[in-house]
Parts: C-alpha cells; sequence; structure tokens
C-alpha cells in the first residue's frame, strides 16, 4: 500500500433522491469508517424532501474526517444516471465506490475495499457481495450468488451470465476512476436503468470482473426502491432492458441471444398494448416465457 498512500485512495460517492427516511443511517455508516485518504462526494437529484439538508449538515459535521466531502445538488431531477456521472469530475480517489442513499456499508467495507484493492492491485473492476435485507425479509441473502459466479471463468461467460437474465448488484462495483472518466460506460443507460448496460459496456471493453469474498454493501429493499415502483404483469422497464440486451447481443454477434431478445421485445409489446394486466396479458407472458428461444439452445450448450 505505500505507493498509494500519499493519494486519495477511495472516493465514496453517495447518490440521493428523496432519501430522508433512510439517508441517516447510509451516513452513519460511512462515518464510522472515517479515513484521510478517502473522499466523500454527496450528489442530490433535486429531492422534494429534506435529503438536501441531511447532507448539508451532516457534511459540516463530519467535514475534518475525510479528505474532503464535496456535496453537488440539482436544479432538476436528472435520474440516477446523471446525477452519478456529473460526480466524475471531482473524484480524486484512485477507485470509486457508490452507494445509494437508502444502502448502508458494512462496517468493515472499507478495511474489505483495501484488502481487495491490494489483492487485485493489477485489476481495474472489482465486484463485491450485497445482503438484502428490509422488513419483510427474515433470511439471510447474498448477492450475487456464490454458486453461480463460481462458474464464469472468462468475460464470455460472464457476458452469458447477464444476457441470460441474472445481474450482479450495481451497489457493490468497486471501479477504477480512470475508466469512468474517460469512458461513456453510460452510452445504452436510460434515466433509471443503468446496471446491466453499464455492465455489459465494461465487458465489452475487455473488463474482467474480479469477485470479492467480502460483503461491501446491504442493500435495502423496501416500498418506495425504484426496482420496485411497476404496477403490470411486466416491469415497466422490460421494453427498454431487452432493446440493450438485443444491442449488446448485435454487437457480440451472439445470435442466439439476439433472437431471444427480439423474441422478449416482441412479446413484450404486444403484453404492454394490451394493458399489461389482466387474464390475456397473463397468458401471453407465460407463454413469451415458457417458449424463449434460449430455453432451446441451453439444449445444445450450457451459457456458463
Amino acid at each position: 500500500m505505500s505507493s498509494i498512500q500519499n493519494n486519495c485512495l477511495l472516493t465514496v460517492v453517495v447518490v440521493t433522491y428523496n432519501s430522508s427516511l433512510f439517508i441517516h443511517d447510509t451516513l452513519l455508516s460511512i462515518s464510522k469508517q472515517h479515513s484521510k485518504d478517502i473522499q466523500i462526494i454527496l450528489t442530490d437529484d433535486c429531492s422534494t424532501d429534506n435529503t438536501y439538508e441531511i447532507l448539508f449538515e451532516w457534511q459540516k459535521l463530519n467535514n475534518d474526517l475525510f479528505s474532503e466531502i464535496i456535496l453537488l445538488d440539482s436544479k432538476e431531477n436528472l435520474g440516477v444516471v446523471q446525477n452519478f456521472e456529473k460526480t466524475f469530475k471531482y473524484s480524486k480517489g484512485i477507485w470509486l465506490k457508490a452507494i445509494a442513499g437508502d444502502d448502508i456499508f458494512d462496517l468493515d467495507a472499507f478495511k474489505f475495499i483495501r484488502t481487495d484493492i491490494e489483492l487485485y492491485s493489477n485489476s481495474s473492476v472489482i465486484v463485491g457481495k450485497a445482503e438484502i435485507f428490509g422488513e419483510n425479509i427474515s433470511n439471510r441473502i447474498i448477492i450475487p450468488r456464490k454458486e453461480i459466479i463460481s462458474k464464469l471463468k472468462t468475460i464470455n461467460h460472464t457476458k452469458n451470465y447477464l444476457f441470460e437474465g441474472y445481474t450482479f448488484p450495481g451497489v457493490s462495483f468497486l471501479i477504477r476512476t480512470k475508466i469512468l472518466k474517460e469512458n461513456n460506460l453510460f452510452k445504452h443507460a436510460r434515466k433509471n436503468l443503468e446496471d446491466i448496460p453499464f455492465q455489459l459496456e465494461l465487458l465489452f471493453m475487455g473488463y474482467r470482473f474480479e469477485q470479492s469474498e467480502h460483503t461491501y454493501i446491504h442493500y435495502r429493499k423496501h416500498d418506495a426502491n425504484l426496482s420496485n415502483l411497476n404496477n403490470g404483469i411486466l416491469a415497466k422497464n422490460f421494453l427498454d432492458y431487452q432493446k440493450i440486451l438485443l444491442i449488446y447481443s448485435l454487437k457480440g454477434f451472439k445470435i442466439n441471444y439476439m433472437i431471444n431478445s427480439t423474441w422478449n421485445v416482441f412479446w413484450g409489446f404486444v403484453i404492454f398494448i394490451f394493458g399489461n394486466e389482466g387474464k390475456i396479458c397473463t397468458f401471453l407472458n407465460d407463454f413469451r416465457k415458457s417458449l424463449q428461444p434460449k430455453r432451446f439452445f441451453k439444449l445444445f450448450g450450457r451459457p456458463f
């Protein structure tokens, strides 16, 4: 670690929007692990509650605990991607770790991050683990699932993992800041759909995902999660999600996933035309899932 002791090792970006119910917990989990080689950037996306005021007060009280704390706001709601991207020009850390304003860092997260940076010193992307928690969750759930990701031996395996419908928790990514600054990793992202295009873009650029054994984040599931704001049989962003998979399957010339995404886009479009609810849409969605082309291709080979 001697080569980086005189630098800002880590930038922690806290991304918020109407996070006043939980942001105190997030900030407390950071202040408990204070260090002078860590920079904190707080970025609020034009919250309509008192999130910004909470961030402002925390900044004043904790400014001496870190190399610096920067507070950014927005005059309009930009969405997750732009709210995150605007922090890049202020980031001074060699590595960058983002967290949402309703999640919590593990008590040993920063220690784990230092260990992983040392272990994967020649790498650029590290994926930690996230533990899901919430009022309706009683069992311990750790993502991504070890029994599945242990099979991902190559970058191509990891691509197939995403094309198969799996994902890595976006909150668990630890990435070299230089990569974020020099590349447009979110060029195919939508306003609140950023994880999959971000991850696929990294993979298609040739970056291997190193899998950490450590839990970085405790990911809170609650009714106001963006991922829960879906009414109907299919998620509101289903078509955007499938179109992104189609873009990258075309880019990688993965014929089986090109066909599969086209199938899902077509039937998703039909389901939305019929209102995305009711018995007809349920039948159409069951038909879509049961006859997905990727199920046929799995008969001839395992994706990873």
